[in-house]
């Protein structure tokens, strides 16, 4: 089953995080590649990554941005 980008189904893309919190999309690559947003991942070895977005909120809730 292929996973949806559009955030409807809980995950987002680099490019949608990095909308959201105003950061470009190879800073949230390097934050999913250091782990900062827990679940994040590359379905079935491809090289763009999956982020689920109750970890991009939990992150922002944390870090007090935005």
């Amino acid at each position: 089953m292929k996973e949806r980008s559009n955030g409807s189904n809980g995950w987002l893309t680099t490019g949608q995080v990095a909308l959201l919190l105003g950061l470009s999309r190879w800073t949230i690559r390097r934050h999913c590649e250091a782990g900062i947003y827990q679940g994040a991942r590359r379905p079935n070895g491809s090289s763009q990554w999956r982020i689920p977005a109750k970890a991009v909120q939990a992150n922002n809730d944390n870090t007090g941005d935005n």
